[in-house]
């Protein structure tokens, strides 16, 4: 779908810059008033910037989720070691650790979901906005 914007707005760029060229009066200056009325190309590139925002935000969303997935697993594995060792507090410290990045991992990732519900708001509404131009 982004490919199909950035195909529009270049032709759009390109008719604007072709129509600007010709010269033919009264009747290619009422052309240009109404292309440039028309003329949504800068709406549509702010709108493929949203969806590379949220493509990064996605792909920042997965590292966030891995990264979760690894911390649980070392603070899993961390506590089975020690239980096996009979000390429940020899890694204490590290699990803390853990925990505390674990937490900011996850309000990360929290926020990479809240910045994707703005961005799809966003979406929407630059949506409405040019089908209605």
């Amino acid at each position: 779908m982004a490919i199909a914007f950035k195909e529009l707005r270049n032709v759009e760029e390109h008719l604007s810059q072709d129509i600007a060229l010709a010269d033919h009066g009264k009747a290619t200056k009422n052309l240009i008033a109404a292309v440039q009325v028309l003329n949504n190309s800068e709406d549509l590139s702010n709108l493929l910037e949203v969806y590379d925002v949220v493509d990064e935000l996605h792909i920042l969303m997965k590292l966030f989720n891995q990264q979760i997935f690894v911390i649980d697993k070392m603070i899993q594995r961390y506590e089975r070691v020690d239980e096996q060792n009979g000390d429940k507090d020899a890694h204490a410290r590290a699990r803390g650790w853990l925990r505390r990045a674990g937490s900011k991992v996850r309000r990360y990732n929290d926020k990479c979901k809240g910045l994707l519900e703005d961005c799809d708001k966003t979406i929407e509404k630059v949506s409405r906005t040019l089908h209605s131009t």
